[in-house]
């Protein structure tokens, strides 16, 4: 199952690398099966972009709740 962890960045604080200023100031971090598997950065105006973007969400249906299939969208 994959999911985000979202989190709100210091000010000037640095990317993973330790090195360069990352491109917004709130980092995804992408997860499947409980495993880190990358993640970006990102800024309020493109933060739902980008979140549909690390869950390949292709359309507005697929975050669709539907109680019949246990929430399954």
């Amino acid at each position: 199952m994959k999911h985000v962890e979202i989190l709100l960045m210091e000010e000037g604080e640095l990317s993973l690398d330790g090195q360069t200023k990352p491109a917004g100031n709130i980092e995804i971090r992408e997860f499947e099966d409980g495993e880190w598997m990358g993640g970006s950065y990102a800024t309020y105006e493109n933060l739902v972009e980008k979140v549909k973007e690390a869950l390949e969400i292709t359309d507005d249906k697929s975050l669709m709740w539907e109680p019949e299939n246990g929430g399954e969208g």
